[in-house]
């Protein structure tokens, strides 16, 4: 049996330029209004537009757009909610990707990880799938590493599940 190295993930690299920099420091001189201004709904409009969605909604943290996240199929269909509050959650993620689900009175399945990917593992998905038939899925790309999305998508078509991302 041969050792075949996997691909290597940079957890941690230079990501900000120095043009960036000035930039940010020219607009902080601005005395600008930190949240909810004018940017970033011009920057919110721009992102609808450019997905094809009605509305666009950005937060101060991904924290708090885990806890949106989770709420919205309360607020959207509070009884089919009601009906089925299985969801599956990852094995490998964080507590903020969790705990909304936890305290919206969802229960959660753990989901084994896919060795490759550090997400979900596709086989463990279908058997979850198949025993406890969850109404939600959490489907976080670990650390920027994209999950096996076309299987998993296959799955949410043949399973009818909701599928949330945390990216």
């Amino acid at each position: 049996m041969t050792w075949t190295p996997k691909p290597a993930y940079h957890l941690a690299e230079k990501t900000i330029s120095a043009e960036d920099i000035a930039d940010l420091t020219t607009w902080l001189g601005t005395d600008p209004w930190l949240t909810q201004g004018e940017l970033v709904d011009k920057f919110e409009r721009a992102f609808a537009e450019k997905v094809g969605a009605k509305h666009a909604i950005f937060v101060n943290s991904g924290s708090s757009a885990n806890l949106l996240a989770w709420f919205l199929p309360i607020a959207v269909d509070r009884e089919a909610v009601a009906e089925n509050r299985r969801v599956v959650v990852p094995a490998v993620s964080w507590a903020t990707s969790v705990m909304p689900a936890i305290q919206f009175g969802y229960e959660p399945v753990l989901c084994e990880a896919d060795p490759e990917t550090w997400g979900l593992d596709v086989a463990d998905l279908r058997r979850i799938c198949e025993k406890q038939a969850p109404s939600i899925v959490l489907l976080v790309h670990v650390l920027g590493v994209p999950c096996k999305m076309k299987e998993i998508d296959e799955l949410r078509k043949e399973f009818g599940f909701l599928l949330i991302e945390d990216s």
